[in-house]
């Protein structure tokens, strides 16, 4: 999962990847991305769709993707104490 995000010129960096099996059939994904600066709420907004897509189209048992900015990731962490 990590290599198809990378590999996308709207991402600076992959922060995490993170998984919960929820049953054998059902996986839930979560992902930090650092997306470029210059983009905009719309891109990142659509570029978030795109990734949800294909991240589905790797394996149909993710049913649930979650995509956050690798700010928010930091943002976060301040607020754990960490």
């Amino acid at each position: 999962m990590r290599k198809v995000l990378e590999a996308d010129p709207r991402i600076d960096s992959v922060a995490e990847v993170l998984s919960m099996h929820l049953g054998p059939q059902e996986i839930l994904l979560g992902v930090t991305l650092d997306f470029q600066d210059h983009l905009t709420a719309a891109d990142i907004e659509a570029a978030s769709d795109h990734f949800a897509d294909l991240i589905q189209g790797v394996d149909k048992r993710i049913t649930r993707v979650f995509v956050r900015s690798g700010r928010a990731r930091e943002a976060y962490a301040r607020r754990a104490g960490g």
